[in-house]
């Protein structure tokens, strides 16, 4: 994670957010911490430390390994991600907060990646869910949702959910109740588009038979919903940030494939800029910065290359400066 944030800082993203880490401990708040007191010269991070799943659900990474055998299985459960019933989530969310996190992320349906699920179960129940959202929310904390379908994300809205992540099989309803909610979102475009064409598919990690199988079951439906998405990013009424769900297949510090996947499908790059910068500040609740104005912090990135007519713009950053100090320098 220290190299990804150094990495990342390099690349022109000043801050960067980390929505739930495979971590069985709270190292990456370690990380954090050591960052902001200028031990080494890295993206400055948003973390919520673990994102909160159930036993066998979409965040249990033991399903990967270990699910043959259950007594490995349980010891490989992240205990303070994984969790049932109301008072549970209750403490795991207090539990997140004590040690430091940010925000609060949850798994609230199954996912494309994990073998034993589906995208459109939901996974936590509503009396599980009020109970993550009402906590955090006492504690003054935001709570994001991993959510598809129009269903999850419906229910999540009426429960006062204050974010979503993907919402890649939503219908144009859902669209227009998110817009009405107010509530942000970030539709990582790119973890379901083809490679870039500067990647060898074949170097590639293959595809697990579960993710392919969901993906032919789900083909009509991403086609249809994708357009829902699209055009809620270029012209909806509410906060849309620019965020990547790389998962594992690029480096973590690759997030401008993320601004060139919103270009390449048609977004006005002066949006996705938006995205990326003051939409993201507000996003994350940090109004001091992404924006070049008085007062601000200073966190300035430049490229070489123009933004307006090259979707690759961004993957070539010449100049960072954070909070003043420069970083890197026009050559």
């Amino acid at each position: 994670m220290a190299y990804n944030a150094t990495r990342s800082l390099q690349k022109g993203f000043t801050t960067v957010r980390i929505t739930g880490t495979a971590f069985r401990g709270f190292g990456c708040l370690d990380v954090k911490r050591a960052i902001d007191k200028g031990y080494f010269p890295a993206s400055r991070m948003i973390v919520a430390p673990h994102a909160l799943g159930t036993p066998g659900g979409h965040w249990d990474f033991s399903i990967f390994h270990g699910n043959a055998n259950p007594f490995i299985s349980d010891y490989m459960e992240q205990p303070y991600a994984i969790g049932t019933g109301a008072d549970m989530f209750k403490y795991l969310v207090r539990k997140q907060i004590k040690y430091g996190a940010d925000f609060i992320k949850i798994m609230a349906a199954g996912g494309f990646a994990s073998p034993g699920d589906d995208p459109g179960e939901m996974q936590i129940d509503s009396e599980e869910l009020k109970a993550i959202i009402d906590t955090a929310h006492l504690a003054k904390k935001t709570v994001i949702a991993h959510a598809y379908t129009s269903e999850s994300v419906d229910l999540l809205i009426e429960l006062g959910i204050d974010e979503i992540e993907h919402g890649t099989l939503i219908n144009r309803s859902t669209a227009q109740l998110m817009e009405k909610a107010g509530i942000s979102y970030v539709p990582t475009l790119f973890s379901l588009m083809p490679p870039d064409d500067d990647i060898d598919p074949a170097e590639l990690p293959p595809k697990s038979e579960a993710f392919v199988r969901k993906l032919a079951k789900y083909e009509k439906q991403l086609k249809e919903s994708r357009e829902v998405v699209i055009d809620l990013v270029k012209n909806g009424n509410i906060k849309i940030g620019l965020g990547s769900d790389i998962v594992g297949i690029y480096p973590n510090h690759d997030g401008w494939r993320e601004f060139k996947a919103w270009v390449d499908l048609g977004v006005p790059p002066m949006r996705a800029l938006f995205a990326a910068t003051s939409v993201n500040a507000e996003i994350v609740g940090r109004s001091d910065l992404g924006a070049l104005l008085p007062g601000k912090t200073a966190d300035i990135s430049a490229w070489k290359r123009d933004f307006f007519s090259d979707s690759r713009a961004a993957s070539e950053c010449a100049f960072v400066m954070k909070e003043g100090n420069i970083y890197k320098n026009i050559e």
